[in-house]
């Protein structure tokens, strides 16, 4: 019985990552939260309603929790997407994608980072998501992120400020949170 459901996982993992990569799209793997509302995109995504807030998670979790933490106090209620970008690298044939698992789950320091990161938002009970993205793909996939999401603010941390150059903010400032500094881009969408 496990072994069936280990060869169903592979299939399914298989046809998932092939779709995908039909598409042109790299595979994405979101870690679904029952205890939270969707976030659900609609044709005028962004432009009306409540605009997400992304927030791209370091590998190091005391820096992930001290930009949660920023997230958190920025967010004012609205929900929280959370982009992790893991090490390992791209799904190859002998290592399928399955669809009962977070891909990052191999990863230890994604392991702790989200770990922290979900501590501190279960506290405040705030809406959010989690985007998992291997980091063998290009800095043009988080601005695809970016512009699919259309967050009001995105935040990062100052030394991985280089995954968002393709992305034009409106504004951009920088705070200091737990001895942490972190970028904010500010973009104001057309709104309805």
């Amino acid at each position: 019985m496990v072994a069936l459901a280990r060869v169903a996982d592979a299939v399914i993992g298989l046809a998932s990552h092939t779709a995908w990569h039909g598409r042109g799209r790299p595979a994405t793997y979101p870690r679904l939260d029952r205890h939270a509302p969707a976030i659900r995109q609609h044709p005028r995504a962004g432009r009306c309603g409540t605009d997400p807030l992304l927030a791209v998670l370091p590998e190091q979790a005391d820096k992930a929790e001290a930009l949660a933490r920023a997230a958190i106090r920025i967010a004012a209620g609205r929900p929280i997407v959370f982009l992790y970008r893991w090490a390992t690298p791209i799904p190859t044939p002998l290592r399928l994608p399955s669809a009962r698992n977070d891909p990052a789950l191999d990863d230890p320091g994604a392991r702790q980072a989200v770990v922290r990161v979900e501590y501190l938002v279960d506290q405040v009970h705030a809406v959010r998501r989690y985007v998992f993205l291997s980091s063998a793909y290009a800095p043009s996939v988080v601005t695809g992120l970016w512009q699919t999401l259309r967050p009001q603010q995105t935040l990062v941390v100052a030394e991985d400020q280089g995954l968002l150059r393709g992305i034009q903010a409106d504004r951009v400032y920088r705070s200091i949170d737990c001895a942490v500094p972190v970028v904010h881009y500010v973009k104001h969408w057309e709104r309805c």
